[in-house]
This record gives structure tokens, sequence and C-alpha cells, in this order.
């Protein structure tokens, strides 16, 4: 960086972040630049999914790219595995980097319960399919409304619930088709 004393910063690193079904450019993407535990730099892409870093000396950097931000994870899923790419510099510019993300899916309702009254901080579960938690657990709001936001496309969930005073519930089978949310689960405690 440009405050690092004798560092020659003559190189740069820039990409840019899309929807990989359409090409749509992702903005508000908090990317940071990592050089071991030091972040050298942040940013965010820009309406056009870009993002840039200029002025990298030599060296083996880490892109980071946080797909959990809350404009993000309303609308796109990355996978755990791509949120972080490996980067050399030796000589030259890495530019023309394309991070992909994916259009999200969501699994949202309501918890009530035998009579259908809302069941407030009841705690919610997701798991994939092979029973391995997915996403952190969630708590019903005072209405009773939950949801869970950032869900890899075309997959099958369990819902697990639980309620102090209620009997554990769980829903398999909930799909979440890609780009399309899962409106109205009703969990019946």
């Amino acid at each position: 960086s440009k405050d690092t004393p004798g560092l020659q910063c003559e190189h740069s690193i820039s990409g840019r972040a899309i929807e990989k079904d359409t090409g749509t450019p992702v903005s508000g993407l908090p990317v940071a630049l990592r050089q071991g535990e030091r972040i050298i730099a942040q940013c965010e892409t820009g309406s056009q999914g870009t993002f840039a870093f200029p002025e990298v000396a030599d060296g083996h950097y880490e892109l980071c790219f946080d797909a959990r931000a809350p404009a993000i994870l309303a609308k796109y899923f990355m996978p755990t595995e791509q949120q972080t790419v490996d980067i050399v510099i030796a000589g030259r510019d890495t530019d023309d980097l394309v991070i992909l993300l994916y259009p999200a899916s969501s699994i949202s309702g309501i918890v009530v319960n035998d009579i259908g009254a809302p069941v407030p901080s009841a705690s919610l579960h997701l798991r994939h399919y092979d029973r391995a938690i997915l996403k952190p657990d969630t708590i019903s709001d005072a209405s009773g409304q939950f949801v869970f936001r950032g869900l890899w496309p075309d997959n099958y969930y369990f819902l697990v619930a639980e309620a102090r005073g209620y009997c554990t519930v769980e829903l398999p089978g909930l799909s979440a088709d890609r780009g399309k949310p899962s409106d109205g689960v009703i969990v019946r405690l």
C-alpha cells in the first residue's frame, strides 16, 4: 500500500463480480485484500460489479469476498470455498478476474401453535438433506415470522423448529429453487 515504507507498489489487482446465470453485475460485495493475517486494503464492488486494488507490490495475497453482507445475502449465494482467492503478484498486474455469484434462494414462513397463534422466539435450524447444519440458527420474531436467506439453489432442506413448552418439529423436503423464495412455510408446533 502507499503507506508501507520500502515497498514498490506498481501492480494492480482488479476484476468484477457477476451473477453466474445472467452476467448481471453484482454491486456492494465487500472485498478485502489480505497478506497473511493483515488486511492491506478493502473496497466494495461498484455499480458495474468492478473492484480494483491499485499499487500492489509483488507478493502472495488473498482476495476475500464477504458474501454474508446483508445486501448480497438477500440476493446471492457464494460457496464458501469461492470466498477466498489466492493471488500471486510477480512482476505484472492481475486484472480481469471474474467472480461468480449464484442467484440465491430463501425459505421463510411462520411458526404457529396448534390453534394457529404465532409462536415468537422459536429456534429454527436449517439442515441440508444429509443432515449437516447448513445455516446459522434463526429465531422467529414477535409475530412468529422467520427467514433463511442466501441458500444454495435447487436443493432440499430439513427445517427443525423448537420452542419452550412445545415438542420439536421437523419439516423435511423443503425446496429452495433457483432465485425463487419458498415463502409461506407454516411450522406448526
